[in-house]
């Protein structure tokens, strides 16, 4: 059996109080299923939660434990198989765009054959924007985040924090509501994984983003405001879920 509690809203301290609008993301008995018949399998039970303007997350929890399919279905790269994931805060119906939800994952997912600048305006591109508009925006994310000396550098030529620092200018550079992060720091050392969250949360707070981290390092879930757990493909939103 499954136990709920009321779905956590959370101030960008992560101290609860009464939303003044409406979430960015609800998530509503929402499970993802892959196979099926005897064969299937769960990776996500039932989750219900709200995520609100400003939240700072961290959802921890052991490899393998459903949290990169929940940051999927949240970010709607992916689609539940039972219940639903709805995004009321974002203004408009439908899926988010890279504008609403960016996503950081754990390798940086940096195309080798395109710069730096490239890279972090590919996603711009992609969804339309001018080429001007798009390496405009592209920049001052760079600049944002201190990189902008990387600029001409391909990804073999950068280190893993400094790969995860242009994923994180990536996401940031569309404006999104949203930034998930998807064990950002898993594969770095201490120094470079303390400097990448340093960064996810520097960005999140110039661009007025929520933001949600999956980790299985305690001392980083501790520099987030709130903390959720998955075992075993189930979301835990603890009572006094507060930092």
């Amino acid at each position: 059996m499954t136990v709920h509690h009321e779905p956590a809203h959370l101030t960008a301290n992560g101290h609860r109080e009464e939303p003044t609008e409406a979430p960015l993301v609800v998530c509503e008995g929402a499970g993802r299923s892959f196979g099926s018949g005897r064969r299937a399998v769960v990776a996500v039970h039932d989750a219900s939660c709200h995520i609100e303007a400003g939240a700072r997350i961290a959802l921890v929890g052991p490899s393998g434990s459903g949290k990169s399919t929940l940051l999927h279905l949240v970010a709607g790269l992916d689609s539940p198989t039972t219940g639903t994931v709805t995004w009321p805060g974002l203004g408009h119906p439908g899926r988010p765009t890279v504008t609403d939800v960016a996503t950081v994952f754990q390798s940086g997912s940096l195309v080798p054959s395109l710069t730096v600048l490239e890279n972090v305006a590919l996603p711009l591109l992609l969804a339309d924007r001018a080429i001007s508009d798009a390496r405009g925006a592209a920049d001052a994310a760079l600049c944002m985040l201190r990189i902008d000396d990387l600029a001409q550098a391909l990804p073999e030529e950068l280190s893993g924090g400094q790969a995860q620092r242009v994923a994180v200018a990536r996401a940031v550079a569309s404006g999104p509501r949203l930034i998930l992060a998807d064990e950002p720091t898993g594969k770095l050392d201490h120094r470079a994984a303390t400097l990448v969250v340093d960064v996810l949360l520097e960005a999140a707070d110039a661009v007025s983003a929520a933001l949600v981290v999956s980790t299985h390092d305690p001392e980083i879930a501790d520099r987030l405001g709130a903390r959720w757990s998955m075992d075993a493909g189930r979301l835990r939103i603890p009572l006094g879920a507060e930092a």
